[in-house]
């Protein structure tokens, strides 16, 4: 019974909402109804009342049952856009570089040349980052994949949740991570669209701009790099 409350209160929500007027001027019944249906899609994923694909596939149907939208087509719209399976791709490459046994592979090289050293292990990410750079130029997909790389290498390690090295390493993936793409002029939409609202910026010259920039994510780096510094990382014995 427990379960099935989120469900019937997310559906007594739709029900009595379809029937309200709209409550701001500027926004009309569709799209009213729109933030509806995402609100009962974020309360399933969350609530975890049905499969995370089964809400997706009820979220979509909702919209033209709801009026959200004029068709079926219509709500299927946003899957013309590349972006979605830009990140399912993303997401398949981690799941497959945890199925193949990559992950655990450089983890247990990671761990071996980190020598039980936190300061180790966060120096060799940190330096990572401007090679990967070249080879994947997103930050996402680079953060999609490191990101199983060192939860097999905090399992391995026996790093609890939460430790000083853990919080290092994720906020390095998460901020220090995309500098280094913004850097590039070919390292995501944000370089490309800035360069060309400026105007006449080469790639070597959009470098140089950056290089401010780099010099600030580097002293960040250096910061979290001084908490980690004397947190030694627990290792088994690698073979």
């Amino acid at each position: 019974m427990s379960r099935r409350a989120p469900i019937v209160a997310t559906l007594a929500a739709l029900v009595l909402a379809l029937a309200l007027p709209p409550l701001l001027p500027d926004l009309p019944v569709a799209g009213q109804r729109a933030l509806l249906v995402m609100l009962i899609a974020i309360v399933l994923w969350t609530s975890e009342s049905l499969e995370p694909g089964v809400t997706a596939l009820f979220a979509v149907a909702l919209l033209p049952l709801t009026g959200a939208t004029t068709t079926m087509r219509a709500a299927l719209q946003g899957f013309a856009n590349p972006v979605p399976y830009f990140l399912v791709g993303v997401l398949t490459m981690g799941a497959a570089v945890v199925k193949s046994g990559l992950a655990e592979r450089l983890a247990r090289t990671i761990l071996e040349r980190a020598r039980g050293r936190g300061l180790a292990v966060y120096v060799q990410l940190v330096l990572a980052f401007p090679v990967l750079t070249f080879v994947l130029p997103s930050a996402t997909t680079r953060s999609g994949i490191l990101i199983h790389i060192y939860d097999e290498v905090f399992e391995l390690g026996r790093v609890p949740r939460g430790a000083d090295i853990a919080k290092a390493v994720m906020l390095a993936l998460s901020s220090i991570n995309r500098l280094a793409s913004t850097a590039l002029l070919t390292g995501g939409i944000t370089p490309v669209m800035s360069a060309a609202i400026i105007g006449g910026i080469s790639w070597t010259g959009w470098l140089t701009l950056m290089d401010d920039g780099a010099r600030l994510g580097h002293r960040a780096a250096g910061r979290a790099a001084v908490v980690v510094a004397r947190r030694p990382v627990a290792g088994p014995a690698l073979r």
